[in-house]
């Protein structure tokens, strides 16, 4: 595992950005699971949940998972997690897990424009938070999920993330490659793809960026 205190050049979803200011707790860890390339996104909504219930063990909130990896608070952006798969040296397969999560983050760190979509725990709640400690209940959190996931399978992750505080019934539009459509966020599939009903249409949405439309 590697922690910044800060990136210059943090990178999110679509080799978007990711702003990541001084306060912030930003780290990229190394795993090794056994399991296909095609289950590799449920690894992602395993390491969400981590990230939700260790911010809830520290902070007293709970934020809500929004497809893929993202945790909103107060219908904000609180952290975002890129899970990559790629090929160590020896040829093995290992997935390399990145998480931004803002913490004592005020909002003219953020910016003007950032802070209408994105917040922090330190703009939420008022106080700030020991990362290292965040740090610690992430990680107890995610070798607890990661054990669920090698055990259990990825069908009780799924599981779980439906419990937990989602973005489940909200309307939302989907922009990919082939354009863009909106709908009504379902489900999530067997593969922790996301099923978006549009008109009479159930559509799968696997690489794509979802929105989520104004409430």
């Amino acid at each position: 595992m590697v922690v910044a205190a800060e990136q210059t050049a943090g990178r999110g979803r679509a080799g978007r950005s990711f702003h990541s200011p001084s306060g912030g707790l930003y780290f990229s860890i190394v795993l090794r699971p056994s399991a296909s390339l095609a289950q590799v996104p449920v690894l992602g909504l395993a390491a969400g949940l981590a990230v939700a219930e260790a911010v809830q063990d520290v902070a007293g909130v709970r934020p809500t998972l929004k497809w893929p990896n993202d945790l909103l608070l107060a219908g904000r952006k609180l952290a975002g997690i890129l899970a990559e798969s790629t090929a160590a040296r020896d040829g093995s397969r290992c997935v390399i897990l990145g998480v931004g999560i803002n913490v004592n983050v005020g909002t003219d760190a953020l910016g003007a424009e950032l802070a209408r979509t994105a917040t922090s725990l330190l703009s939420e709640c008022g106080r700030t938070y020991d990362l290292d400690e965040l740090l610690a209940a992430v990680l107890a959190h995610l070798d607890m999920r990661t054990s669920q996931f090698r055990s259990s399978g990825p069908s009780s992750v799924i599981d779980d993330w439906r419990l937990w505080p989602n973005m489940l019934g909200q309307a939302v539009h989907v922009t990919s490659a082939a354009g863009g459509f909106d709908g009504i966020a379902r489900d999530l599939d067997v593969d922790g793809a996301l099923l978006v009903s549009s008109g009479d249409v159930m559509r799968r949405v696997v690489a794509s960026d979802v929105r989520l439309a104004p409430v």
